[in-house]
């Protein structure tokens, strides 16, 4: 009698765990498609590589000098940054650095971003500088990228701060747990931001 009560709960038990198992990876499938989309739409939006490779300048050139004035020019009106210049000495490969941080703000201010930064906007800001940005012009330069773009008509592009060990600000689309990620637009943000 108790080994067939016993068949009896071990296979209901048994059925139930595989069921939900099952319900589970079902849940998470669908979950994983629906980041995917959202990560298709981002990039549809953002990319467009024939337009970065047109306006990708050499270091040295008098485009690429004109561009970098237009850059610094900009870089200056950030908090605690009103004497930064580019700098091509600190870093071995900072021409890579500038370069980017010029590319950069070109895409922004069309509504696009280079790929190097389709998922974040990473630390470039520090490399390409002599001056060691403050948060304020972290959290100011994030605001402006955010607000830019969504001046362009990109949905979606929300920056928040995720406690990463580096400078980094990532892209509504690639976060996955919001419950530790704080937005640009936070007035509690730079208070939040740790290591800087």
């Amino acid at each position: 009698m108790w080994a067939i009560f016993i068949a009896i709960f071990g296979g209901l038990f048994w059925a139930v765990k595989l069921g939900t198992d099952r319900m589970s990876t079902k849940e998470a499938d669908q979950r994983l498609e629906q980041v995917r989309i959202t990560q298709d739409r981002w990039y549809a939006q953002v990319e467009n590589f024939r337009l970065e490779k047109q306006i990708t300048t050499t270091p040295g050139t008098p485009e690429h000098k004109a561009e970098c004035d237009k850059a610094i020019a900009f870089i200056r009106t950030l908090p605690g940054l009103e004497k930064a210049n580019w700098d091509y000495t600190a870093y071995s490969k900072s021409h890579f650095y500038v370069a980017q941080m010029v590319l950069y703000i070109q895409m922004v201010n069309i509504g696009k971003l280079p790929s190097l930064f389709i998922t974040e906007l990473g630390n470039y800001l520090e490399l390409s500088l002599d001056t060691r940005p403050t948060k304020k012009a972290r959290i100011a330069f994030g605001k402006w990228v955010e607000t830019t773009l969504k001046a362009h008509g990109v949905e979606g592009a929300n920056l928040y701060y995720t406690s990463k060990d580096y400078a980094s600000f990532e892209w509504e689309a690639f976060i996955y747990d919001f419950s530790k990620a704080i937005r640009v637009t936070d007035p509690e943000l730079e208070s939040k931001m740790i290591g800087f």
